[in-house]
């Protein structure tokens, strides 16, 4: 289990996030950090200047930095890698020395992409409280999931430009049938045979919509 020590052989790295057009800082996001393996290891919440210090690392360890924001902005693998999907280990290692802090593991965020839709019954009455994950349609796992509101909408934000393909997840209490966007049973499908959804960073695709039926 990983633990701050403050023996001075134990450090770690700094840096900065900021907006990659203004260069002005984010705050309110985290930033992760992952060793060798893919294993989280430590989180640290960005809130003054933009700025952050993981400290406790172990010297001579290979880490790997990711953001994890919430705002609409499109998360980064260091050094300035696309993180949608996210494996840790295919960034650029960080490895920290003994009694020394290591500056300059900077990050640049542009905002990312958003969507939205609404997942409604066949007679177009909204469903809410449907899960509903996004998928890069390269593979891998989802890259968002999300909880229908009270008038079956939902929306995802923070992507980088790409191919996505969308389904949706219903409970066994909720009596529909899952879907694949577009229009295709989730059931037995696979999901590169759905309609791609071509998200552009920076802008808004919309009416990505569900009609399950009963």
């Amino acid at each position: 289990q990983w633990v701050n020590r403050p023996d001075q052989n134990f450090r770690g790295f700094s840096g900065t996030v900021r907006d990659a057009g203004t260069m002005a800082p984010i705050n309110g996001l985290n930033l992760d950090v992952y060793d060798r393996f893919g294993m989280f290891a430590k989180s640290f919440g960005i809130f003054s200047a933009g700025t952050y210090s993981i400290q406790g690392l172990i010297p001579g360890v290979r880490y790997y930095a990711r953001t994890r924001s919430s705002l609409n902005y499109a998360d980064r693998l260091y050094n300035q890698l696309p993180c949608s999907p996210c494996y840790p280990p295919f960034g650029t290692p960080i490895v920290v020395s003994a009694g020394s802090t290591l500056a300059g593991i900077n990050f640049n965020l542009s905002p990312g992409g958003t969507v939205t839709g609404t997942v409604t019954n066949a007679a177009m009455s909204p469903l809410s409280g449907v899960t509903v994950q996004l998928f890069s349609f390269t593979g891998g796992g989802p890259v968002r999931t999300g909880i229908t509101n009270g008038s079956g909408g939902f929306s995802f934000t923070g992507l980088p430009t790409a191919f996505y393909v969308a389904r949706t997840f219903v409970t066994p209490t909720q009596n529909y049938i899952d879907e694949i966007f577009n229009n295709r049973v989730a059931a037995g499908d696979s999901l590169t045979n759905g309609t791609g959804i071509l998200i552009t960073a920076g802008q808004t695709t919309s009416n990505v919509n569900f009609a399950l039926d009963a």
